[in-house]
């Protein structure tokens, strides 16, 4: 089970970061890519999961807020967490549209929701987890 939900997640965020991630920093600001996202929002990723939005946040940091639409609790975040960490941190390390973020240091927070809006598990990509000396 947890190798297919592996696999579905490590689609999903692919399928995010394509679509709906930020284009290079140095044609728009990161408000402007902000709002050129949420534009399409909220757009389903999969027939699971759906984009609601993106924030900027301070420190710096964007916040990707899933949905999982047919998921009202999960009962083991810790295994949810275990199943995501290696795919999103390998995806935040090396998507080429993330480059100029990187490079200023933001931190990526992708927040989950149940299919009602409740909140269920937040994972975090702090610029010392996706540092090539890291690897």
């Amino acid at each position: 089970m947890f190798r297919n939900l592996k696999y579905f997640f490590f689609l999903t965020l692919a399928f995010a970061l394509q679509a709906c991630g930020p284009e290079p920093a140095q044609e728009r600001t990161v408000e402007e890519i902000i709002r050129k996202i949420n534009t399409r929002c909220p757009v389903m990723i999969d027939s699971e999961t759906r984009l609601e939005y993106v924030r900027l946040l301070p420190g710096p940091g964007l916040q990707y807020t899933y949905r999982l639409v047919h998921l009202s609790q999960i009962k083991d975040t810790l295994a949810f967490r275990n199943v995501l960490w290696p795919g999103l941190l390998g995806a935040m390390r090396t998507d080429p549209a993330l480059q100029a973020l990187r490079e200023q240091s933001y931190s990526f927070i992708n927040r989950y929701e149940g299919g009602k809006g409740q909140y269920l598990f937040s994972l975090v990509v702090r610029p010392s987890d996706y540092r090539e000396d890291k690897q």
